[in-house]
């Protein structure tokens, strides 16, 4: 980045009020889906069946057996109720005898999963048994529940984001710049891109245009090396300016007392957040493995 100290012909230094903004605006549009449901699926349906067990176990007065109940088949039951107990008693010769719901026989679960359940049968009658036989009802769902038909609706917004700065407002006025952001902008990337604005924005940056006339080899190659965009210091003592411009148009001409080549220079002063490093790499490098420092 060349420099040039007090070695301008002529210098024109102005402060331009054009690009002063202080008030950042910015306006983006965000959407919001809902799922809707249309139709809601048949319900689940459900049926009951019972589960027998017996115990061939003595039960003595005051007493208690266990004994698990099962249901027919694999379904899953989902539930079980109403567990009950009866008594019999043995007769030689012609099996088993049943009698009806004994009073005082009692059957309570202990233990209930999906696919089995857990009885325990107390003798609170006044005989002896010589075992019992108990029995649950279960519910299961034999037919799941259909599958819920819906569809997307999108409803957009706007959302309005703003960025100021009071010190530029009261020193130059309020001196408003409206923003647009694209679809699907986040608010955070909106507030970041307005801030990033109004600070840039908020204090004018000066313009200065200067003619160099190649009086010496530096000069000369300077003035020729010249590009738009590039960035150099200015140094001017009379002036106590000492600030890096950008380079935006460049006017040559010569002397034709001299013939010396003669540049005009209309530069824009570096605001603080353009103030980056930048590099410059040669033709000849490009594309090997590894550049030098």
């Amino acid at each position: 980045m060349p420099t040039f100290n007090d070695n301008m012909v002529d210098l024109v230094y102005e402060i331009g009020g054009r690009e002063i903004y202080n008030d950042i605006r910015s306006q983006i549009q965000v959407s919001e889906t809902t799922t809707i449901i249309d139709k809601r699926g048949d319900p689940a349906e459900y049926s009951t069946g019972h589960a027998h067990g017996r115990t061939n176990v003595a039960i003595p007065i005051g007493s208690s057996v266990e004994g698990t109940l099962k249901p027919y088949d694999d379904r899953k039951a989902i539930s079980w109720s109403s567990p009950f107990a009866t008594g019999w008693w043995y007769h030689e010769g012609s099996g088993f005898g049943y009698l009806n719901t004994y009073e005082g026989l009692e059957c309570k679960f202990i233990e209930k999963a999906e696919s089995y359940c857990k009885v325990r049968i107390t003798n609170n009658t006044d005989h002896d048994l010589d075992g019992a036989e108990f029995s649950a009802e279960y519910r299961y769902k034999y037919k799941d529940r259909g599958e819920d038909t819906t569809h997307e609706e999108t409803k957009y917004s706007t959302l309005a984001v703003r960025s100021t700065d009071d010190i530029s407002i009261a020193k130059y006025g309020r001196r408003v710049m409206d923003l647009s952001w694209p679809l699907g902008a986040t608010e955070a990337e909106s507030r970041s891109m307005v801030d990033m604005y109004c600070q840039r924005y908020c204090e004018p940056v000066s313009r200065v245009t200067m003619t160099l006339v190649g009086k010496t080899d530096e000069l000369k190659a300077q003035i020729l090396s010249g590009k738009i965009s590039d960035m150099v210091t200015i140094v001017n003592t009379e002036l106590g300016l000492s600030k890096d411009y950008f380079i935006n148009s460049i006017e040559f001409s010569d002397s034709a007392l001299t013939n010396l080549p003669v540049v005009t220079w209309a530069l824009e002063e570096v605001r603080e957040s353009e103030a980056a490093g930048y590099a410059r790499v040669g033709s000849a490098i490009i594309g090997e493995a590894r550049l030098g420092g």
